[in-house]
């Protein structure tokens, strides 16, 4: 609504001039009322679709110039600055409330400066000497990125941690926008003061890696994006980073084994018995979850021909007309291929059983038997505060939001912090079946 507004001041007719994207259908429903409310619905397209996902924020902008916009085209905010630094405790993000258990060992410098109003190349590459200020071993680096909003460079948004000093001391909100924590191999990198390391930065459409060396060799990155079986979203990094979850896991799994998207349940299915044949239905992984199996089989003490893969959805078993019948059906707490969706659609594990049930055996045992929804009420009264940074992106555009009839604010009580832990126990010669998510 901000974008249409300011362009009417500069042009005459305004239909159909802003389009939107917006995946959750009752937020969609919302902003058509909001528009309506507002006289606007001919002038905002809101389609009820979900954008390209990207793998790091503010990476996958040259999707724009390829397939929606033109060379010239005016967008906010108008340029991005990647800057990292390098400290050498192993953390996950988000590293705010690390500053004291982390010890940094460089000042913060720029490593890619992108300008959102030309073609972005696809791919590009910087070496960069760098000087540690203190003795240490480099384990991570952190990244961060500084937003230029408006034409002039006089309004910037930074996601640094709350321990950088940006300019104007402003202290920024920006919960949202995590930082990146990119991981030394090995046992990092050991380094003295005054004496440069290098670092090579390496970037395409959507990624972007680091490698270091404490010389002035050339550094090579053997860093191959093809070659990147998982990618993780912020969400769950911090989540498997927080101390109380670590605690839990490791109290945990001295009684039973913890699976992510069924891959350690199904290595843990073929494990525990040489005769039984099992099925897996990656929804997320698919193809990378197979070459995964392939990689650990030998080491777990099975094999691939006792495994079954899904290619397609698990109901095509039915077509099989010498289908065994299934006597241990396995799902567990979430699976990669619906992460960011609403906790019952995990609940599709239930949907997957009752169209097998054809093939299941009379006495087949179901894991976990049970679902559980659970919701809370919140009182949040400093949630006002979370707007802090709507004044710093409508300065640049016309400020029109005390204007909006209609808007209205929701909080989503869920998280994904509950843990379902399943424990198996089957017999030698039975016909197992892992699927994906069940809902926490």
């Amino acid at each position: 609504m901000m974008a249409a507004r300011a362009i009417l001041d500069h042009r005459v007719g305004g239909e159909g001039l802003v389009s939107a994207c917006e995946s959750y259908l009752p937020m969609v429903k919302l902003m058509r009322r909001v528009l309506r409310a507002n006289g606007m619905e001919k002038m905002v397209k809101v389609f009820p679709k979900r954008p390209r996902n990207f793998k790091s924020e503010g990476f996958g902008f040259s999707c724009l110039y390829a397939d929606i916009v033109s060379d010239g085209i005016c967008l906010t905010p108008v340029a991005l600055e990647t800057l990292i630094q390098v400290k050498p405790q192993q953390y996950a993000l988000h590293v705010n409330p690390l500053f004291n258990e982390m010890h940094l060992l460089s000042e913060p410098f720029k490593i890619f400066e992108f300008d959102f109003w030309k073609r972005p190349d696809s791919h590009g590459e910087t070496e960069i000497l760098v000087t540690p200020t203190v003795d240490g071993r480099v384990n991570a680096v952190v990244s961060w990125w500084v937003l230029q909003l408006d034409c002039d460079g006089s309004v910037f948004y930074s996601t640094a941690p709350n321990w950088i000093v940006t300019s104007g001391n402003e202290d920024h909100w920006c919960d949202h926008w995590k930082q990146c924590v990119w991981f030394i191999p090995g046992k990092g990198i050991s380094v003295s003061r005054n004496a440069n390391i290098l670092l090579k930065a390496v970037h395409d459409d959507s990624h972007v890696s680091y490698s270091l060396r404490a010389d002035k060799e050339a550094c090579h990155n053997l860093f191959n994006f093809d070659e990147c079986h998982l990618f993780l979203p912020p969400e769950r990094i911090a989540l498997y980073g927080t101390k109380e979850v670590r605690s839990a896991w490791l109290t945990a799994i001295k009684n039973a084994v913890i699976a992510d998207d069924s891959l350690l349940l199904t290595i843990l299915a073929a494990s525990l018995s040489k005769t039984s044949e099992v099925i897996s239905s990656f929804h997320g992984l698919q193809r990378k979850g197979y070459k995964y199996l392939q990689a650990v089989s030998t080491a777990n003490n099975f094999s691939m021909d006792r495994i079954l893969v899904l290619v397609k959805r698990v109901p095509s078993l039915l077509l099989e007309d010498n289908q065994r019948e299934v006597d241990l059906f396995i799902a567990e707490p979430f699976y990669y291929g619906n992460d960011g969706m609403l906790p019952w659609h995990n609940l599709r594990f239930w949907k997957d059983k009752c169209m097998l049930d054809p093939i299941l055996s009379k006495d087949a045992i179901i894991m976990p038997c049970k679902g559980l929804l659970r919701v809370c009420a919140m009182h949040l009264p400093e949630l006002s505060e979370v707007f802090y940074s709507w004044n710093l992106f409508s300065e640049p555009m016309q400020s029109c939001f005390q204007k909006v009839k209609g808007a209205m604010l929701f909080v989503n009580p869920w998280n994904e912090n509950s843990i379902i832990i399943p424990f198996v126990m089957f017999p030698s010669d039975a016909m197992v079946i892992v699927v994906g998510g069940v809902g926490s």
